[in-house]
């Protein structure tokens, strides 16, 4: 559905070109890397019952996780942490009902903030006379698709929660 998108594909064009200019060969690689597969390797750790268990309960106890929230329902399994469940080019860009839910919104997401990124990046630049290093500015965006999003349906398939993690390439 998202690769018959005109938006979709223009986004991601955009963004492979943009990609493309990072001189950094690592940052460039490790970019290209997540938009290639981008696997949700923070769960890694947490496929361990333990480890996600000590996870769910320091955030309880600081108040950083919902009251209702069950641990059954606390940042549920992959099967392969190191593997995307499904393409960068189809992933929504926030929970149901929220902006950029559909098939492809991460994507239209991540390069519009790209977009806006370069702008302030080249406006700093001009006014303040900064330095900045537009490598990563590129990468600080592009990869902004790393903090991946894992669904958990409930009941009659309502969304009950979004979990952001981090990732990395595989």
């Amino acid at each position: 559905m998202a690769e018959n998108s005109r938006l979709v594909a223009d986004s991601m064009t955009y963004l492979e070109a943009v990609v493309s200019t990072i001189s950094d060969p690592g940052i460039r690689g490790a970019v290209e890397g997540i938009m290639r597969n981008p696997a949700p390797t923070l769960m890694a750790d947490l496929m361990d019952e333990k480890n996600r268990k000590d996870v769910y309960t320091e955030l309880k106890s600081k108040g950083l996780a919902a009251e209702d929230l069950a641990f059954e329902d606390f940042l549920p399994a992959t099967k392969n942490p190191h593997r995307s469940p499904h393409p960068f080019i189809a992933g929504p860009g926030s929970g149901y009902g929220s902006h950029h839910a559909y098939p492809g919104g991460l994507i239209t997401h991540t390069a519009l903030n790209t977009m806006v990124a370069l702008s302030l990046f080249e406006h700093y630049r001009e006014v303040y006379g900064f330095r900045l290093n537009r490598d990563v500015v590129i990468a600080s965006q592009a990869s902004i698709m790393g903090l991946y999003q894992v669904y958990a349906s409930r009941g009659k398939g309502a969304l009950a929660h979004t979990v952001m993690a981090i990732v990395t390439p595989a």
